[in-house]
């Protein structure tokens, strides 16, 4: 049986010295090329974006102990990084640096079922469609593909219903989020959801994303990031072929996250 990425982080917090099989990256060469900001700018920020490691991919995620999981990786053009497993519903966040280089991070919040703990540093490079990462002290590599799509995915297209829920309690999440990137819901023990989502310029089928949450133990804001594809995950005992998003997005203080998996409906 697949495992999931949860006990891999308890032991990466353990054993962080543990280094990868010879098998494993020896190194990562960063190749990102940033967007040109404009035609005669001496910032060295200017770039093609076709081999950058901005935007969406989906793969698997492999440890040094050979478990695997499917994986969403997204980044955004101000460094920000996530990655969310849908077997575990674990996730990282991590506010990196790009560069000509790449993109690397040393503070990277991991969100396990059980908690957080703060692991690092991590590596990502592009080369053309494909992903390739290693972190948290070595002991988690990454391959991803690029999701991909003819069409500018816009507002309207994410526009729906949502829902997820949780094998482990009791309740359900549900919201909608219309044509105008407004997002409003609740779930099951009274929390209300509201907030916004907007489209993030030349980054196709990502959206920064605020949710704030009320009428709950404590009211939070969440901020983030919502990426919109078909990622074929293990959902309701099949796997997803339609429409989806992942979000993944944390508190100010990164105490506290706000995860999701859901089919579009």
């Amino acid at each position: 049986m697949k495992k999931s990425l949860n006990s891999l982080f308890k032991k990466a917090t353990l054993n962080s010295n543990v280094l990868f099989r010879s098998t494993i990256i020896a190194s990562v060469t960063l190749s990102t090329l940033f967007l040109s900001a404009c035609s005669d700018s001496n910032d060295n920020n200017d770039i093609e974006d076709t081999n950058s490691v901005i935007g969406v991919w989906f793969g698997q995620a492999t440890t040094f102990e050979d478990e695997q999981e499917s994986v969403v990786i997204a980044v955004s053009p101000d460094g920000t990084a996530i990655l969310y497993a849908s077997g575990s519903g674990n996730m990282f966040i991590t506010n990196g640096t790009l560069s000509t280089d790449g993109v690397t991070s040393d503070d990277v919040m991991y969100y396990p079922k059980d908690g957080m703990t703060r692991n690092g540093p991590l590596q990502a490079s592009a080369k053309g469609d494909t992903l390739e990462g290693v972190g948290f002290n070595d002991t988690i590599e990454f391959s991803a593909s690029r999701i991909a799509s003819q069409d500018e995915v816009t507002l309207e297209d994410i526009a729906g219903n949502y829902s997820q829920s949780f094998s482990d309690s009791s309740y359900m999440r549900s919201f909608a989020i219309d044509s105008d990137g407004l997002l409003s819901g609740s779930n099951t023990v009274g929390c209300v959801y509201s907030g916004h989502v907007e489209p993030i310029a030349n980054v196709n089928g990502l959206f920064d994303i605020t949710i704030q949450v009320d009428s709950c133990f404590e009211n939070f804001e969440y901020n983030g990031l919502l990426a919109y594809g078909v990622f074929p995950f293990e959902y309701e005992g099949g796997v997803n072929e339609s429409n989806g998003i992942v979000i993944a997005t944390e508190h100010s203080s990164r105490a506290y996250e706000f995860k999701l998996f859901s089919p579009q409906n």
